[in-house]
């Protein structure tokens, strides 16, 4: 928690990133090493929850052996770090969030739906589950899971890496997700997730916890 003008302000940010076994193949054979896509996913969800919700965030870190949380923040920036003999830096403890998120990137698809002689459809899915936990983690706040599928009508010889495919829906998925955080729409709850079950439970997270997390800063 922070403060600014007298008023308290909580933190949202991106704990845990899980890439579950249905997955992992996709992203080896793209030659993207897990703990980079990890980086990437957490980096593009905490953008767009700030850009979607203005919400205050913390950066996401890998844990070191203590469980801390650090940013490296290199004297001069990246191109000066060959300059020290014991690549010194300074180092910043990343804050605890006050809701920690957890994003499992459970599955990604690729699918033939259908083909004639001539031409065929293939179906792109990115399939997620999101925890958000209170502070200490000890009460699951929200939990859910998610699904974005885009088909893809292609000559029947045309056969495409699945990689930029798969790789756009989870961007889209996440884009989504964080759009509907404060005002989910129903009919997308009844496409991606889990209808009104979703949509209250959406609506419960962002009323009793996220809404605390709103930044006192523009968001443009």
């Amino acid at each position: 928690t922070f403060y600014y003008d007298g008023h308290t302000v909580n933190k949202a940010g991106i704990e845990n990133i899980t890439i579950g076994p249905k997955a992992l193949p996709y992203i080896n054979k793209a030659g993207e090493s897990v703990g980079d896509y990890k980086q990437k996913l957490a980096q593009r969800f905490t953008t767009y929850l700030a850009k979607n919700q203005n919400l205050a965030i913390v950066p996401y870190g890998f844990p070191d052996e203590n469980g801390e949380r650090k940013l490296s923040i290199v004297p001069g920036g990246g191109a000066m770090s060959n300059k020290f003999a014991d690549n010194s830096a300074n180092e910043l403890i990343i804050p605890k969030a006050d809701f920690p998120i957890d994003l499992n990137l459970t599955s990604l698809r690729e699918v033939e739906i259908s083909k004639s002689r001539i031409d065929k459809v293939l179906a792109y899915g990115a399939f997620t589950k999101l925890t958000v936990n209170d502070s200490l983690r000890s009460t699951i706040l929200f939990e859910d899971k998610f699904k974005k599928i885009k088909t893809r009508h292609l000559p029947i010889d045309m056969n495409p890496d699945p990689w930029r495919w798969l790789d756009a829906q989870v961007v889209n998925l996440i884009d989504e997700i964080t759009k509907n955080l404060d005002n989910p729409d129903s009919k997308w709850c009844d496409a991606q997730s889990n209808g009104k079950s979703t949509r209250k439970n959406l609506q419960e997270l962002y009323k009793n916890q996220l809404s605390t997390c709103l930044s006192p800063l523009p968001s443009k």
